[in-house]
């Protein structure tokens, strides 16, 4: 009985010990510092810390590159990573707590705000730290990082389509709404517009005159000493607007330009019909209302005789091909061109030759839809018959999850 005990007891010594390693491992932080940033991670795997810190160091770059900060940071910037439902200490912006539950969305957001907010703090004294500036600032820049991929991919390519999508039907944000903040990620699908705005925002202050980062630094040192950021905004651009314009009537035009950049892929049916509604046009045949119609504009040489032909709307008109011809596809990007090339000839009188390259640009639209119909079918199609992997091997991955089981049953894990 003895021998017995003191086996028992040993046995229990190892499994206590084994149980007691365990629980260490997973209390065990693991920490990843980046000093040239002023960053510290702390997660729970070797990976996990490496991987948060090349992130926030992403972020770091980000925001210098916003403000144009060339020297180290001050204070360092912690980033913790808690157990999923423990509370989360907000007390201090310059510490960053979440839980791998939290999206990656909210998390950059209060990532940027503490960036933003320690730069703002070493810039200039009496700064309060997060503002309605740094909020606005950290939705532009995490629209970049998360939705653009700023610093991550390859190459920075803005999406503004939805935005332009806005601008067509002349529905413009506030700015002085923008510039407020306020908007968080609590109500994801308002916060991805007021992120993607608050960027074309940003774009568009980018683009005035002076040293690159200014505005944004006086942005903040005016905010910090006291100025509401919509009076802030309105005294920095003072110089900048024509007599009688407004601060929004500003943004609307800037807005506009800055948009029709980055990313232009619309939709074929998109496509196809605002080409079908440029092939007519407004002419003027007399006075009043009744003396404008709409011709098709392979018809115009016809009528000319009749009819005053305006050229300053036939060259707006190449433009707005040429708008069409950023959207595209390249696949219908030779005809848009060709649809352009024909009505230069006839702004410069040449009627003839434009009704002949003209139907030639409509005969290769119509064989570059066709073709891209077929695409479209193919891949539709492709979509239908494709098999998940999951369940081309389903048999498969039955067996060995089934091995899984009994290995577990047969040699049991302490965890």
């Amino acid at each position: 009985m003895t021998v017995a005990k003191a086996h028992y007891s040993r046995i229990a010594r190892v499994v206590a010990l084994l149980v007691t390693m365990t629980l260490a491992c997973h209390a065990l932080t693991f920490f990843e510092n980046i000093p040239s940033s002023r960053l510290r991670v702390s997660a729970h795997t070797v990976e996990q810390a490496r991987h948060i810190g090349r992130y926030v160091d992403t972020c770091s770059t980000v925001v210098d590159q916003l403000l144009q900060c060339r020297s180290q940071p001050e204070k360092t910037l912690a980033v913790v990573v808690i157990e999923p439902g423990a509370k989360r200490n907000d007390a201090d912006a310059l510490r960053i707590e979440y839980d791998e539950n939290e999206g990656v969305m909210a998390v950059t957001y209060r990532l940027m705000r503490g960036l933003l907010t320690r730069r703002a703090r070493e810039l200039f004294d009496r700064s309060s730290g997060q503002t309605a500036t740094t909020d606005w600032l950290a939705a532009a820049l995490t629209n970049r990082v998360v939705m653009h991929g700023q610093g991550r991919l390859g190459a920075y390519e803005p999406d503004y389509q939805v935005a332009r999508q806005q601008f067509s039907q002349r529905h413009f944000p506030r700015i002085e709404i923008l510039l407020q903040g306020g908007v968080t990620p609590e109500t994801p699908p308002l916060f991805q517009l007021y992120m993607l705005h608050a960027e074309l925002l940003a774009a568009c202050l980018a683009e005035l005159p002076g040293q690159r980062g200014e505005i944004f630094r006086k942005m903040l040192e005016m905010e910090a000493f006291g100025r509401a950021p919509v009076e802030a905004c309105a005294f920095l651009l003072s110089n900048n607007l024509k007599p009688g314009q407004t601060l929004q009537g500003w943004y609307e035009q800037q807005v506009i330009q800055v948009s029709r950049r980055g990313r232009r892929v619309d939709v074929r049916e998109s496509i196809e019909a605002r080409v079908e509604a440029l092939e007519s046009i407004a002419v003027v045949g007399g006075n009043g209302p009744a003396a404008v119609k709409r011709v098709r504009l392979d018809e115009l040489p016809d009528i000319l005789k009749d009819y005053k032909l305006d050229r300053v709307a036939l060259t707006n008109l190449q433009q707005r091909f040429l708008e069409i011809r950023q959207d595209a596809s390249p696949l219908l990007q030779p005809a848009l061109d060709q649809y352009v090339a024909a009505l230069g000839l006839l702004v410069d009188g040449r009627e003839r030759r434009f009704r002949t390259e003209f139907r030639k640009a409509r005969a290769a639209f119509a064989e570059a839809l066709a073709q891209q119909r077929q695409i479209e079918q193919v891949v539709d199609q492709y979509e239908l018959e494709y098999v998940p992997p999951q369940q081309r091997f389903d048999a498969y991955l039955d067996i060995v999850e089934r091995y899984r089981q009994l290995n577990e049953q047969t040699f049991p894990k302490f965890e």
